[in-house]
């Protein structure tokens, strides 16, 4: 999958100093460049009041 961050996330990655934390960001970022569709992804969930969990581009 393709991911198109905005700014403001990326500048806020960049700001995280916990080392734990930003491992744990970089691995599921990496986890949901790799996969082929949702199911590949683990800990997503549907958001209520939504018919899809991602928007479309």
């Amino acid at each position: 999958m393709k991911i198109i961050p905005k700014n403001s996330f990326s500048r806020d990655i960049d700001k995280v100093h916990n080392k734990d934390l930003r491992l744990a960001l970089d691995n599921k970022i990496s986890q949901i460049e790799r996969a082929k569709d949702l199911s590949h992804i683990t800990g997503i969930k549907k958001l209520r009041g939504y018919e899809t969990r991602l928007t479309k581009y």
